[in-house]
């Protein structure tokens, strides 16, 4: 029999994951109920749908949990669909709201989403005690700009925070700053992120969403955070001069999102933070091509790198492979200048189909060879490559690889390295569903029907000339 504490952290992917462990454990056997009944770490994780149907059941759902939880602390998730956000029953999540204040010196972690005037009655009950290390806050629609979130009594002191409310400042969201390591934060001003990051000395990951600017923003000079290690910009501002306002001599890792990629400002934060970046991730965006090579020859400590222009740049990544392909081993050891001579990981992903004439240069990223037997080769260990047919027209051998390049990428996954190309294509009659092949695989069982038809046709010939 498994230990019953064992289902206590089960979450899942869901909103509502884990809601009914302790129920359904109890349904199994007079035993398992009697372990489940005695057991407050399983009632400790309270979700509750405040969609206006279900409220006044979930009430008498969460004085259930909130009894048998003992004095554990608590980890509360409270949501709404987009459709039922403004059709909330307000007596009853208001009673709800009273029910979960009374244990707000047990609040271990905080997940609301729900729409800005309701998130505001979280006050707590008073007490000069705050056990909150996760708070997320989350809105998708306007917020009433005069509410603000505050304990009673006590500034929390989280670890982890998640803050995305529309034209809410950080002033109105009452907490300590001092401890928190991670945060995802949206539609965030730039000076607030600045008075963030000063209160945040420990912040180590950053994620920011939709980042707005403001007229006419100087800055006599960059703040320096020494801690933080990953920052991610997710559709944020175009403004290169945004990036003026920071440097991160500390920063592993750089993440740019579904945007236009202003190459100069982020090439200028790397070099004025002097900072030893290993992860590099540009996703989905656009920007002017002749920059790229030029940039990535500035991050020569780089090991893993993940690219995918938008469908809008009609970007061909010939030129990267070859010379990815050409530099891979250099003759007479590593020297200066060399074009990211560490990289071990490389992710491609094409938007449409991708120029048949790239695949020559696949063996050669690998720098598999014996031109030079003595020299530095680039350690690089896993190639994925995703292309996209829209499609699903083959009017001749495209999108397959060639037979050549193929042989040779077959030996390359005989030596153990990680190669994987993958064609992703949408399901006949269903545009929106995707289906995903291995195009190595594919392309050799093309090449193999192939010689195959041959083979018969030439036997057809022969019998009739005979």
């Amino acid at each position: 029999m498994p230990k019953a504490g064992s289902f206590s952290n089960t979450l899942g992917n869901r909103r509502d994951a884990g809601r009914a462990v302790p129920i359904c454990l109890g349904k199994v056997c007079k035993a398992w109920r009697h372990i489940a009944e005695a057991t407050p770490q399983l009632w400790s994780l309270i979700i509750i749908n405040a969609n206006k149907d279900y409220l006044l059941a979930e009430c008498q759902h969460v004085e259930q949990q909130l009894r048998k939880s003992g004095g554990t602390l608590l980890s509360i998730r409270i949501f709404a669909n987009e459709r039922s956000r403004r059709g909330i029953d307000d007596v009853s999540y208001q009673r709800l709201i009273r029910l979960l204040n009374e244990h707000s010196p047990r609040w271990y972690a905080l997940d609301i989403r729900t729409p800005g005037p309701h998130w505001s009655l979280f006050q707590g009950n008073s007490q000069c005690t705050s056990n909150l290390r996760i708070l997320r806050l989350d809105e998708m629609a306007t917020c009433d700009f005069k509410k603000s979130f505050n304990i009673l009594n006590v500034l929390p002191r989280p670890e982890s925070v998640a803050i995305c409310l529309y034209a809410i400042s950080y002033a109105q969201v009452q907490i300590e700053w001092d401890r928190v390591t991670d945060a995802l934060l949206g539609w965030t001003r730039v000076d607030d992120l600045l008075e963030i990051l000063k209160q945040a000395p420990r912040m180590k990951q950053c994620r920011l969403c939709q980042l707005s600017e403001e007229d006419e923003m100087l800055f006599s000079e960059p703040f320096v955070h020494t801690s933080m290690e990953e920052i991610s910009f997710d559709r944020s501002t175009e403004d290169e001069t945004i990036l003026d306002a920071f440097s991160f001599p500390t920063l592993r890792r750089f993440a740019w999102t579904d945007s236009f990629l202003p190459i100069p400002g982020i090439g200028s934060l790397f070099q004025r933070s002097s900072c030893v970046l290993r992860e590099l991730v540009i996703s989905d965006i656009e920007f002017i091509e002749e920059d790229l090579i030029p940039f990535l020859k500035g991050i020569p400590t780089l090991w893993d790198f993940e690219f995918a222009p938008s469908a809008r740049q009609h970007y061909s990544p010939k030129e990267l492979f070859r010379l990815l392909s050409t530099t891979s081993r250099i003759s007479g050891g590593l020297s200066d200048g060399a074009f990211l001579p560490h990289l071990k990981t490389l992710k491609y992903a094409h938007p449409t189909l991708v120029d048949g004439t790239i695949w020559t240069y696949i063996p050669g990223l690998f720098g598999i060879s014996d031109a030079f037997p003595e020299g530095y080769r680039r350690p690089l260990q896993t190639l994925y490559i995703r292309v996209k047919d829209s499609d699903v027209v083959y009017c001749d051998a495209f999108p397959y690889i060639p037979i050549t390049p193929l042989r040779r990428i077959r030996n390359i996954l005989k030596l153990g390295l990680e190669l994987e190309i993958i064609l992703s294509e949408p399901v006949t009659g269903n545009v929106f569903e995707m289906r995903e092949s291995d195009l190595i695989e594919l392309s050799m069982k093309y090449h193999s029907t192939r010689a195959k038809k041959k083979r018969q046709g030439r036997r057809r010939q022969n019998r009739y000339l005979i």
